[in-house]
């Protein structure tokens, strides 16, 4: 069953980098609809230094005010949607080493330990 508004947790201690709504700034429909991006950095005592995307989220819990929170396994960051182009409710997540807005650049840009890009 497809599921929306589940709760959505960042993969690890980190600090909110972006918080998106292509839908209200592109059009309709646009792109990842609206995402929240959380960097991790190891010199702060992040497991991984890099950026964890979800996408697609029905809501955010944090605001473009609160840019620089530090968040946690245990903080909800957004709820699981079908907002951009989707076909249903899901979370895209990605793992990537740079900051990117662009779905073919951020694309590029992602890496994964286990080899999957989205999932």
């Amino acid at each position: 069953d497809e599921v929306e508004g589940v709760s959505v947790y960042p993969m690890g201690r980190g600090t909110i980098f972006q918080v998106r709504d292509f839908e209200a700034e592109v059009a309709p429909g646009a792109g990842n609809g609206k995402f929240v991006v959380v960097k991790h950095d190891k010199s702060r005592g992040d497991f991984v230094t890099g950026y964890s995307y979800y996408c697609h989220l029905s809501a955010h819990i944090f605001t473009a005010q609160q840019i620089g929170q530090p968040v946690d396994t245990g903080i909800i960051i957004g709820k699981s949607g079908t907002t951009g182009h989707s076909s249903g409710p899901h979370i895209h997540f990605a793992f990537c080493s740079e900051p990117s807005d662009y779905i073919p650049t951020l694309l590029e840009k992602c890496q994964n330990p286990l080899g999957v890009d989205w999932y």
